[in-house]
């Protein structure tokens, strides 16, 4: 969803419209995986200095997603959302 300026009408309004999906993941030249965290453009550490993780093998990204989503929630959300108070 985004605002969009009605030309017709010559408002501002709520419409759906259409996103690139960018890969969250890259692969180096032996093959191996790597998963990066994002928040908008920006990529997020998990270490300092360390802005991706070694998967190894592609089968075992969807699971890495789930377990640093699961393990690292807490410190991701003070990452990801420094200024809301209510989390």
């Amino acid at each position: 969803m985004g605002n969009m300026k009605n030309a017709e009408k010559g408002v501002r309004e709520r419409r759906e419209v259409q996103v690139t999906v960018r890969p969250w993941w890259w692969k180096d030249m032996a093959g191996t995986h790597f998963l990066i965290v994002k928040y908008g453009h920006k990529k997020l550490e998990m270490q300092a200095g360390k802005p991706s993780i070694e998967v190894g093998a592609a089968d075992k990204l969807i699971p890495t997603y789930h377990l640093l989503a699961q393990k690292q929630a807490p410190d991701y959300q003070r990452m990801v959302f420094p200024f809301n108070r209510h989390r």
